[in-house]
């Protein structure tokens, strides 16, 4: 796992009616698998991309995570950012070139990820007081928030392993209510 990154995305763009029977087809999502199929052989580095890799080499990577657990992956950024730029190369367009802004979209993308892998090791069996105070300031301010807004927020605060817990004792000590929930049971949440 130490070589794989792991991304989370909770966006589901949902069908009308899921028990229509015609045939799902598009040919711009054709048009991009042919391409994606059809993609081989050997990237052109641009010198702004190199420039910019070098650059963040020489400076040592930064800002390289800092939990114990994560010092041998600290030693395969370098690889996966070189692999998110692919990404993001071939999402731009057929042509096999890394480019500036594919760096800076790859970069994004990896900071994006290790901003949450400490919390991946984190065991707490209580939850901080004032992070659910947080939580309750939050959810005021904004009125409504749906499961996936609060998820992320909360995992800014507290150890992913206890949000779950923390909602549901939330939930029953009337700290949030359940503003509404879609057809898929996926709830949103209020301050009382």
């Amino acid at each position: 796992m130490s070589r794989t990154l792991l991304i989370f995305s909770d966006d589901r763009p949902m069908q009308d009616d899921i028990f229509d029977q015609k045939e799902f087809y598009s040919e711009d999502l054709e048009h991009d698998l042919r391409s994606i199929f059809a993609l081989q052989g050997q990237f052109r580095v641009t010198q702004p991309y190199r420039d910019a890799y070098q650059a963040w080499r020489k400076a040592g990577c930064p800002p390289a995570p800092t939990h114990p657990r994560l010092v041998h992956y600290n030693s395969r950024r370098g690889a996966h950012l070189l692999k998110l730029s692919i990404i993001a190369s071939a999402d731009a367009g057929d042509e096999l070139v890394l480019d500036r802004v594919h760096f800076d979209r790859a970069m994004g993308w990896l900071l994006g990820a290790e901003r949450y892998m400490p919390f991946t090791f984190q065991v707490s069996s209580s939850v901080d007081s004032r992070a659910i105070d947080e939580v309750v300031h939050w959810v005021k301010g904004k009125g409504t928030v749906s499961s996936g807004q609060l998820i992320m927020f909360m995992a800014q605060r507290m150890p992913i392993n206890t949000i779950d817990r923390t909602i549901t004792l939330m939930k029953d000590s009337r700290m949030l209510i359940v503003a509404s929930a879609d057809r898929f049971g996926i709830e949103s949440f209020k301050v009382p």
